[in-house]
């Protein structure tokens, strides 16, 4: 018994040793706001290597509630606010609501020489407008009349000492609204390696996956082991959650619905690991499990459907509730759960696998899916 709680242990120190190496090199390695361009209140400048790629996050004027074009800034418009991408999730916090409409403007100065390079700019939220230097160089959507669509844009932008990006954006869909992912510059060449790195990355995670899910779909028809079916839809919810660049890629127009099957996706995550953890402890019997946990996510599956398709289009006063309980299962994680399987006696073995391994490190594998779900772009 004492060398079996040696192992659990040991275990355990791996997975978290891995876990914090992995995120600080995420942390260095795939961030935008530490690959930010440095600047001041409605500026940033270029650096000198133009082959990495930097992202746009800081000093960007704010104008909530307005639809601004280049001939306006031309009589000498006053900025109201300044932001930075990704400090505001929706409109909220100036119009009270999250639908409405708002101008961004930010100047790129380049102390060097002129050059030609490439603006990548993320899903604006969930219509928008670019400007380039007084030029309308794309949409996504349509502002008038207001069609949303999701989807992302690579723009040609020349830079000679200095260039002028407006992108104006409307939001009457979605919880969240106007430009809430950081845009990136750089050259085509390396816009085109980040974003081919990205899908390769999704790809990997969305189709392992895939595979995983079916070879324990499979395993559970042929012989009905719960813990087969819960660990294979666990998988499929993983697999769906993360699918959604390739999903964005094809141009689907069905705004609202897309994001509440992620946000169910990300919310059956929960769900299949918290029945995978009663049949892996035998908490299963139990009545907090039976009658706490189980029902508390499946209620969050429920709430992530029905809230922002039946309640938030006619009442969007509530949008600052919805964000904090759709997110509760990372909050959830945080809270040292693996902890409690681990001391609680959990079987060392299982009918996933040919493997014993521990509940701890399957906690640890959900973990990571929690985790990747509730981030929508980490490339």
């Amino acid at each position: 018994m004492r060398k079996h709680i040696k192992m659990q242990a040991l275990i355990l120190a791996v997975v978290l040793l891995v876990g914090a190496v992995l995120y600080g090199f995420l942390y260095q390695a795939d961030n935008k706001y530490t690959s930010a361009l440095p600047g001041g209140y409605g500026y940033n400048v270029l650096p000198n290597d133009l082959e990495q790629v930097s992202f746009l996050v800081d000093g960007w004027e704010y104008y909530p509630g307005q639809l601004l074009s280049p001939s306006d800034f031309e009589g000498g418009i006053q900025p109201e606010y300044y932001t930075y991408i990704g400090k505001h999730a929706n409109f909220s916090d100036f119009l009270g609501s999250p639908y409405g409409t708002a101008t961004y403007r930010l100047t790129l100065e380049n102390p060097g020489e002129p050059t030609e390079l490439a603006l990548y700019l993320p899903e604006l939220l969930c219509a928008g407008r670019i400007y380039i230097n007084g030029v309308l160089v794309g949409e996504q959507g349509s502002l008038e009349p207001y069609a949303p669509r999701v989807m992302d844009g690579v723009y040609a932008l020349a830079v000679d000492g200095s260039a002028e990006i407006i992108i104006q954006c409307a939001n009457y869909t979605h919880y969240y609204s106007g430009m809430y992912h950081p845009p990136a510059v750089g050259t085509l060449g390396t816009i085109s390696r980040m974003l081919t790195l990205r899908l390769v990355v999704y790809g990997f995670l969305c189709f392992t996956a895939l595979a995983i899910s079916l070879f324990h779909l499979v395993q559970w028809l042929l012989g009905k082991d719960k813990l087969t079916r819960w660990m294979g839809l666990l998988s499929l919810a993983f697999a769906l959650r993360v699918s959604y660049p390739f999903i964005r890629a094809l141009g689907i127009p069905s705004v609202r619905p897309l994001y509440a099957l992620e946000d169910l996706c990300g919310n059956l995550v929960l769900l299949c690991a918290v029945l995978l953890a009663g049949e892996l402890s035998g908490s299963r019997e139990h009545q907090y499990h039976r009658y706490g946990a189980v029902p508390a996510a499946a209620a969050l599956c429920l709430f992530t459907v029905l809230f922002p398709l039946l309640i938030l289009p006619y009442a969007p006063v509530f949008i600052n509730l919805y964000e904090p309980i759709w997110k509760l299962p990372l909050s959830m994680e945080n809270c040292g759960r693996p902890l409690l399987d681990f001391f609680g006696g959990a079987r060392p073995f299982s009918g996933l696998g040919p493997w014993p391994l521990s509940s701890v490190c399957r906690r640890a594998i959900w973990s990571v899916c929690c985790r990747i779900s509730h981030h929508r772009q980490p490339l």
